[in-house]
């Protein structure tokens, strides 16, 4: 994944993805058509980012992904109410 930050969140976001060895961030004004093209044919070919990717795509699927995300927000909701009715 290249990350290119533009603004609001996606700072934090791009180093996180570069981080947690997902992908690569450039700075919007180091990202010029000599490094886009550098990051864009080794990225692909990186066994770190693939490996890196490999793992985090595993852990997401048994994780239970977007069902149980909803399930989970769901059943948060649910307590909240509850509890904010037995006061």
């Amino acid at each position: 994944m290249l990350v290119i930050p533009r603004g609001n969140d996606q700072p934090t976001i791009a180093d996180r993805v570069q981080e947690l060895g997902l992908g690569m961030r450039i700075d919007p004004k180091d990202a010029n058509p000599d490094r886009l093209r550098v990051a864009s044919e080794s990225i692909p070919t990186s066994s770190s980012i693939k490996m890196q990717l490999a793992t985090i795509s595993h852990d997401m699927h048994t994780a239970g992904g977007n069902a149980r995300a909803a399930a989970e927000i769901t059943r948060m909701v649910k307590a909240q109410r509850a509890r904010s009715h037995d006061t």
